[in-house]
């Protein structure tokens, strides 16, 4: 397999924070204006007792350096009162949690009612972060502003067997370099019920997603019985597999609908960028790039859940094969939808009807060689919220509103590091 090195630079400005920021970000987080106690820790420090007394609106900082070993979390707070594990900040870089064995999960947790903000983690085999135990999974679990920087078994896990979540938010993180699935919600036989899951704001470069042959490598999965939940503004670039695919519910109630929205998906390689597997589900206002293919809605494994899917608004460009591709079922409404296809590819396949006002505009080599700036790059932090707004507000987009948004992306990034 021939391989790419890209030069490859976690820059101060992407990943480290003023006092400032770190200031703004506690504060936007529920319950952590801290009415309990502030534990300080420094690397090296045995903070195992201080973890297990933890009481609701407690919070244990964690001061920059490198922390060796596992972690469980056993304890929870309480609604409004959480309890919060974070880096210090202050100008202080996010200290950095590692697990190099492969016995064990690096960051276990098995309470509830708990945020953890400006953390990096680092698992060399295992999962870096699994939420919920075997019948027992957990309910509002904040996971924000954190790095996970080439976590070999995956990042973040809630698939605990038979358990039911409810309220987990991942927001604003950067997955990078990830080996295997960065993001894996529910699971996959559907026995457990995951409610109000959101995925906000983050980043994820699976350039260096591969794995064994058998491993599909996503960006992030809801998985069969994830309901209720939101997945927006985010940035998806390089995967193996999908980017976003989402499995739908075996309840076709409309209230269950997850929503896919305002997401960027680049150069998912072996298959769609934004899968639908089964409804109800609403798959709008996305920019698909360079996938392969684009926006797919299949009934997965048979399975006949394509229940209440609506796929509007979404800009699709240059990707492989196909940009939009349907399926047959009555189920499945494709409106206002703009296709842009490389020579040789299909714009639509499916079941289009009169008046779905879904547009195929021509590609030309300008337009190519502008878009292309957006492969093998992972935005920094700076302009996303104006990619966020601009998207919305103009999906679906034009060209030139497309390129727009690759220029705005590519003024600050850096690239991935190229692994395939």
């Amino acid at each position: 397999m021939k391989k790419i090195e890209l030069f490859f630079v976690l820059t101060m400005l992407v990943f480290n924070a003023s006092a400032q920021d770190i200031k703004k970000n506690n504060n936007n987080i529920p319950g952590t204006t801290h009415d309990g106690k502030v534990w300080e820790i420094r690397p090296g420090q045995d903070y195992s007792t201080i973890l297990a007394s933890l009481q609701p609106g407690d919070c244990l900082a964690l001061h920059e350096g490198i922390y060796e070993d596992k972690i469980i979390i056993n304890v929870s707070g309480l609604p409004g009162k959480p309890i919060v594990i974070r880096g210090y900040g202050n100008g202080e870089k996010r200290p950095v949690i590692t697990y190099s064995e492969n016995n064990a999960n690096l960051l276990q947790i098995n309470g509830d009612h708990l945020a953890l903000d400006y953390l990096e983690f680092r698992s060399l085999h295992t999962y870096a972060l699994r939420i919920g135990l075997r019948n027992d999974g957990c309910q509002d679990i904040i996971i924000k502003n954190c790095l996970f920087y080439e976590c070999g078994g995956g990042s973040i896990s809630a698939n605990a067997p038979e358990a039911n979540y409810k309220d987990i938010y991942i927001i604003d993180n950067y997955f990078i370099g990830a080996k295997r699935t960065p993001v894996y919600i529910g699971g996959h036989d559907g026995k457990g019920i995951v409610e109000n899951f959101v995925f906000r704001g983050n980043v994820i470069d699976g350039s260096q997603n591969d794995g064994p042959q058998n491993t599909i490598g996503y960006g992030i999965e809801l998985k069969l019985n994830v309901v209720k939940s939101v997945v927006e503004n985010n940035f998806i670039t390089g995967t193996k597999g999908p980017g976003i695919m989402v499995y739908g519910a075996t309840d076709p109630d409309p209230a269950n609908a997850n929503i896919v929205k305002n997401n960027i998906v680049v150069r998912s390689r072996n298959w769609g960028g934004i899968v639908v597997g089964g409804g109800p589900s609403e798959v709008r206002n996305n920019l698909v790039i360079g996938c392969n293919p684009g926006i797919v809605v299949e009934n997965y494994g048979g399975r006949n859940l394509l229940n209440s899917i609506s796929v509007t608004g979404n800009a699709a460009a240059l990707n492989k094969d196909y940009n939009i591709s349907l399926s047959a079922a009555p189920g499945v409404s494709v409106k206002n939808n703009r296709s842009v296809a490389v020579a040789g590819a299909r714009d639509f396949t499916g079941d289009l009807h009169d008046g779905d006002k879904n547009i195929i505009v021509p590609s030309s080599p300008s337009f190519e060689k502008e878009i292309a700036r957006i492969i093998n790059i992972v935005p920094e932090r700076n302009n996303l919220d104006k990619v966020w707004r601009r998207l919305a507000k103009d999906s679906p987009l034009n060209k030139k509103q497309m390129i727009k948004l690759v220029n705005l992306l590519a003024q600050y990034s850096f690239p991935a590091k190229v692994s395939h």
